[in-house]
Parts: structure tokens; C-alpha cells; sequence
């Protein structure tokens, strides 16, 4: 081989020692003799675990400088956090922690680059420094405090990224403290029962991820009420408008079925406004009067609920009236 072709080879195997990795793949701008390789046990830890997690790296031939750069995600920026840069004889293989790293300085939570070099050479490392979840802003519950309501708690809201979340209802006394848990109440729901009654609700809900979990607390309700006794649908009237007829009135439709219910028939003008209590008529049925001539008539039921506080020494009592939609114009006795 002339000295041409052994000079070409030379230079050729001299070029292959150049680093063309660089900070994120770039290139590096200068010549290197010895690459740096580098790992780290773990690439995602608790902030504890930082003395035990290591940073092994190698030369691949000595090196005359050696440094790091270690930068912090904050926002969309990089942060230097720490930076090290050394001079003097470097090779074979090393290994420090990831808390010497931080020499110093606070291991917080968040992602964070390392960049190694050697000479020209570089590697750039990514690791993420975890926590359990912290709650920023407290769970919240909605819904109307009255027996056979429904209650849904929110999750509020958290930090470090939560995997999963956990609900656990408790109920408390009427100042919202001495609470216990309510047996089987570990749904993002809870139906008041009545052994609610005269007691406030908190829930806790408890944010996982992979360093652990957190609970929080949410605060108490109102007291919570007997049931809300609401119709569904409203009375309705059967029968012919006609004196001396006889009208019925339908129950209507409720929720929390009530368990007993009262009746008031109402003389209303040709429009169904205007209307006045009949005297007396408080039964399901009604015979039209000749008062009744030229009206048109409603009736007004109330539903009501009667119980017992299992927990303390209580009646419950709830009502609620629906009015039925008038009648057609009462019509009187044919002549004759």
C-alpha cells in the first residue's frame, strides 16, 4: 500500500472516532478521541430513591475534559439546575448517583435532561424524579341533601398525575366532625338514606399513581332533610262535567312513593284561573253542584311521608302537592 492509500485509511479511522451525537443528536463542533456512554438504573423514581439510583457511564479512550449539564422542565422550558465542567485524565468506567448529581441541590419532582461529555463527545440522558399525587383543590360534593337524593362527589383537583381514583363516604354529625364510614359507600355516588337524616356527608377521595396515594377530604354538607316528595306526573280528573256528576281524581305519579295522600277540590273560573277551595270536598271523588255551573274544576293532592331516624329518636315527615289541569266548563241539570 503507497503512502497516499495509507494516509486516506489513517484519515478515515481518525474521522470514525468523531462524536456525531451532540445534545439531542446534533453534531459536535469538535474533534473528539474518546466517546462517553452513560445510563442510568432507573429512568423514573421518587425523589428518596435519588441516593440509590445511578449514573454508570464510560469512556471508550481517556479523556482530557469531563462535564455535565443538568437541566429542569419548567413549563415549555429547560432550567439549568446544575452544571459541571472538569479538566485532567479521564477513562475507563465511573458511576456516581443521581443525588451526587444534584450535588446539593433539592431533588424535586418533575422530568429533568443530563448531558454528559467528554472532550467533543456527549450523551444525552432523560429521567423523571416522581411523587405521590398532593390535592391542589379539594374534592366537592353535589346534590340535594334530602333522603333518597343522589350525592356525586368530584375528584378535585391534583398534582403529579394521578393513575386512579378511590371514594370512601363518611357521615358526620351536624358540625360536619365524629364521622365514620358509611358501610359499602365507596362509589363516586351515594343515595341519602334515611339514616342520614339530621347528619352531614363528607367524602374522601384517594389519588394513586405510581409513587403512592393521597386522600383529601371534602367538606361537610347542609344537614340533610326528611325525603323530597316531588310528583311526576300531575293529578288527573275523570268523569262527566256535568251537575250532579261525580269526579275522581287520580293519585298521580311520585317519587319516594308518599304513603298517604289528601285531597282538595278547587272551583276555578271558564279559564281554570281564579280558582277558591271548595268547602268539604277533601276526598278522591267529588259531586259537581249547581255552584259548580258555568266553572271548571281542579284538584289539588298532597303526598306526604312519614319514617323513623334509625339513628336517633326522629320522625320524618315530607310532603309535597301536584295540581291536576282543569276540567272542561261545568255544564247544569238539562231542562226538564
Amino acid at each position: 500500500m503507497g503512502f497516499l492509500s495509507r494516509f486516506l485509511v489513517s484519515s478515515i479511522c481518525a474521522l470514525a472516532l468523531v462524536d456525531t451525537g451532540g445534545l439531542a443528536g446534533a453534531a459536535s463542533s469538535k474533534a473528539s478521541s474518546a466517546r462517553i456512554s452513560a445510563h442510568l438504573t432507573k429512568t423514573s423514581f421518587k425523589s428518596s430513591q435519588a441516593g440509590a439510583v445511578k449514573l454508570i457511564y464510560s469512556f471508550s479512550a481517556t479523556s482530557k475534559s469531563f462535564g455535565y449539564l443538568l437541566t429542569f422542565k419548567k413549563g415549555p422550558k429547560w432550567r439549568t439546575v446544575k452544571s459541571v465542567k472538569k479538566k485532567g485524565t479521564f477513562k475507563g468506567s465511573k458511576s456516581m448517583t443521581v443525588r451526587k448529581v444534584f450535588a446539593g441541590k433539592p431533588v424535586k419532582v418533575g422530568r429533568y435532561r443530563l448531558e454528559l461529555s467528554a472532550d467533543g463527545g456527549r450523551k444525552l440522558l432523560s429521567f423523571k424524579v416522581g411523587g405521590k399525587p398532593a390535592n391542589t383543590s379539594r374534592p366537592a360534593i353535589s346534590g340535594t341533601t334530602a333522603a333518597g337524593q343522589t350525592l356525586l362527589a368530584g375528584k378535585g383537583s391534583w398534582s403529579n398525575s394521578p393513575s386512579s381514583y378511590t371514594h370512601r363516604w363518611r357521615r358526620c354529625n351536624s358540625s360536619g366532625v365524629s364521622c365514620s364510614n358509611i358501610s359499602g359507600a365507596t362509589s363516586s355516588s351515594y343515595v341519602l338514606d334515611l339514616v342520614d337524616v339530621g347528619s352531614t356527608i363528607r367524602v374522601v377521595v384517594r389519588a394513586t399513581n405510581t409513587y403512592g396515594s393521597t386522600g383529601a377530604t371534602s367538606s361537610q354538607t347542609a344537614v340533610v332533610s326528611g325525603p323530597v316528595v316531588t310528583a311526576t306526573a300531575p293529578p288527573t280528573i275523570s268523569g262527566t262535567t256535568t251537575q250532579g256528576q261525580m269526579l275522581t281524581s287520580s293519585t298521580g305519579s311520585w317519587i319516594n312513593p308518599p304513603i298517604s295522600f289528601a285531597y282538595q277540590w278547587r272551583r276555578c273560573d271558564g279559564s281554570g284561573a281564579n280558582c277558591s277551595d271548595i268547602s268539604g270536598a277533601s276526598s278522591s271523588t267529588y259531586t259537581l253542584t249547581s255552584a259548580d255551573v258555568g266553572s271548571t274544576i281542579r284538584v289539588v293532592v298532597t303526598a306526604s311521608y312519614i319514617g323513623f331516624c334509625p339513628h336517633f329518636a326522629c320522625t320524618v315527615v315530607a310532603s309535597g302537592s301536584a295540581t291536576s289541569a282543569q276540567t272542561a266548563v261545568v255544564a247544569g241539570l238539562p231542562p226538564g
